[in-house]
């Protein structure tokens, strides 16, 4: 059953509307009437003789809007301050708000608006689409994408904290906010705002926290540093010998950046110890190829590894957080020589007789 006042509360102002459930009779003689009070004063009585209301856990109970054909056709626009079911009966008396309780700004009022569950609330004569930027001050406009009105100029949402999740919202107040949004935290200390993450930004389009230029988003709602790392299969792992085994070559199956480093700072130290005494890198064209030129005392060889420094080394593309180890393997490109000692003589040797 859908029940329509008939009338509308004046707009632009608070009112308190209050819906009643009476149930009289039993049996046949049942009967439901349903009375509404705007403003403390009873509007009208709705009575439904031999029906008795029922309450059913498949039954649909909706304030502030209409449900026409298992759908919501229109919606209350405005703010509701406090809504109250009871199932004791109620009397007309309280049914209002004094004029005192409601004032230009927020808690502008002259006697703010107590109740056994508020410690001192208070109701803004401000419209919808307006807020009050001190207590007791005018009531402004607020900015044009706050559809459904604003705590600040463009703080679109019913919270005193900005960085409150629009789906974590019990209130206005701080203690109201139930989470943060999407990119922020809260401290630990008792009535602190949410902030947003380290390296990230608050961005209005999506009410979020977004990580600033060469960060990137993780799990644990962090911005870590962001840069353009090698993926698996960017990096040949097999590091060759060239026939001379005076130098090694390392390929790559992108093009790397190598303004990030100095000549073979790229290498991990682990690695750079066994090239010998000042070795050097030469970038062949294109940057897909490195010549790593061993000095003297070297002792990489045959089986070893061959360590890049994964944070050093990077390409153009997307940025992304995730690193892989960028480990080769040292091979022969080439079957190494295995000299042996060859002696050429006779098969006899005869001495002259002296």
């Amino acid at each position: 059953m859908e029940y329509d006042l008939g009338t509308y509360p004046a707009a632009d102002a608070w009112t308190t509307i209050a819906i009643t459930l009476s149930l009289t009779g039993s049996q046949s003689g049942a009967s439901t009437s349903i009375s509404a009070y705007v403003a403390g004063v009873i509007l009208s009585t709705r009575t439904v003789p031999d029906g008795f209301f029922e309450d059913s856990p498949t039954n649909t109970f909706l304030l502030g809007g209409s449900w026409q054909t298992g759908t919501l056709s229109t919606s209350f626009f405005g703010h509701m301050y406090d809504v109250k079911i009871s199932n004791t009966a109620i009397s007309s008396d309280g049914l209002d708000v004094s004029a005192s309780k409601v004032g230009e700004g927020t808690c502008g009022c002259t006697t703010c608006y107590n109740e056994s569950t508020d410690d001192s609330q208070c109701l803004s004569s401000c419209d919808l689409g307006e807020y009050s930027a001190t207590i007791g001050g005018d009531c402004l406009a607020c900015d044009a994408s706050c559809t459904n009105g604003c705590i600040t100029n463009t703080h679109c949402i019913p919270n005193v904290d900005p960085l409150c999740s629009k789906t974590l919202i019990t209130g206005f107040d701080v203690a109201d906010c139930l989470g943060c949004t999407t990119g922020a935290f809260r401290g630990t200390t008792t009535g602190s705002l949410c902030s947003c993450t380290a390296n990230s930004t608050y961005d209005a389009d999506s009410h979020s926290c977004v990580c600033n230029a060469n960060f990137l988003a993780t799990t644990s709602n962090e911005c870590v540093s962001c840069k353009n790392y090698l993926k698996a299969g960017e990096f040949n792992t097999a590091v060759t010998f060239s026939s001379s085994y005076l130098y090694l070559t390392l390929t790559f199956n992108v093009e790397i950046i190598t303004t990030n480093f100095s000549g073979c700072s790229f290498i991990k130290s682990t690695t750079l110890s066994t090239l010998g005494l000042n070795p050097t890198c030469t970038w062949l064209t294109g940057n897909r190829e490195v010549r790593v030129t061993l000095g003297s005392g070297a002792s990489i060889d045959t089986g070893s590894t061959f360590t890049l420094d994964d944070d050093s080394v990077l390409t153009s593309g997307t940025c992304t957080g995730d690193r892989i180890d960028l480990i080769g393997v040292v091979a022969y490109n080439t079957v190494r020589p295995a000299p042996t000692a060859v002696i050429q003589m006779p098969a006899e040797v005869s001495l002259g007789c002296a």
